[in-house]
């Protein structure tokens, strides 16, 4: 059972450990957000586990949550084995196209 009633008691209370750990103040967002973040691209867990553990009906709202789109996106650009061409070895537009 949650012992908070009130959304601003965990704002409150976040706040104060942020004061007391000499950290600018967050949203208590962040945290949910980074917990996924860090679960799935540090620990590798699975997008449906991390959908369980956030109580979203649709993985599509976990991933866009945890920035797992972008993240598989940049993966992709980075792990591209495939050179890139030499200006000399690049084919020539015709004229007139």
């Amino acid at each position: 059972m949650w012992p908070y009633k009130h959304r601003g008691q965990i704002y409150a209370i976040l706040h104060r450990l942020c004061d007391r750990a000499e950290i600018p103040r967050m949203h208590p967002h962040a945290l949910r957000a980074t917990f996924g973040h860090i679960l799935r691209f540090d620990r590798n867990v699975e997008v449906e586990t991390i959908r369980q553990l956030y109580g979203h009906r649709d993985t599509k709202t976990t991933r866009i949550y945890i920035g797992a789109d972008m993240a598989d996106m940049r993966d992709a650009v980075e792990t591209w084995d495939m050179p890139r061409p030499k200006p000399a070895d690049r084919v020539p537009m015709p004229k007139g196209v």
